[in-house]
């Protein structure tokens, strides 16, 4: 029986590889559907970016850039693959609460879309990014105007998100 060569081996493997036989050979960004975060198509991290470590890398996280990125709430809404991402209130200097605001548009998981399944009992990042029936809204540190979508709070229906929470009393003289 011939020997084949270690570096014929690796010459084999490298071709295979090239062709896309062996291994992910689709190393874009990836978004993390937990934190919003794009992390390296290797699984490598960026310390500096937020992260949700208890949720490794996964490979069907969507592509960071998509056909989605830049869609308005209804064309996302009305748009196959991709899914509304809101984030949570922030005062807006009134003292009272507004609530979610739609700040971007990104694409499914990679194994969806999905429809159908009642998008309130998702409480699984991922899960949620799968439907693209679905809306994600997240939390967010930045409050002057400007949006930094940070880690998944909730998944809803597209529709009408629950009613923001009522006013404080005012303080009684």
């Amino acid at each position: 029986m011939p020997r084949i060569s270690s570096f014929a081996a690796w010459i084999t493997l490298l071709a295979l590889a090239a062709a896309g036989c062996v291994g992910s050979s689709d190393l874009r960004p990836r978004r993390d559907p937990y934190s919003g975060a794009c992390v390296p198509g290797d699984g490598s991290r960026d310390y500096s970016q937020p992260f949700d470590y208890e949720h490794p890398f996964d490979y069907d996280w969507p592509l960071c850039s998509s056909p989605c990125d830049g869609l308005g709430s209804e064309a996302c809404q009305a748009t196959g693959g991709c899914r509304a991402i809101l984030t949570t209130p922030c005062s807006n200097g009134t003292g009272m609460s507004q609530g979610p605001q739609f700040v971007t548009c990104w694409a499914t998981m990679r194994d969806g879309p999905l429809r159908g399944d009642d998008c309130t009992t998702i409480i699984d990042a991922a899960e949620c990014a799968r439907h693209d029936d679905c809306q994600a809204v997240h939390d967010h540190t930045v409050c002057n105007g400007s949006s930094y979508v940070t880690f998944f709070q909730f998944c809803w229906w597209e529709g009408p998100l629950p009613p923001p929470p009522p006013p404080p009393p005012a303080d009684a003289p």
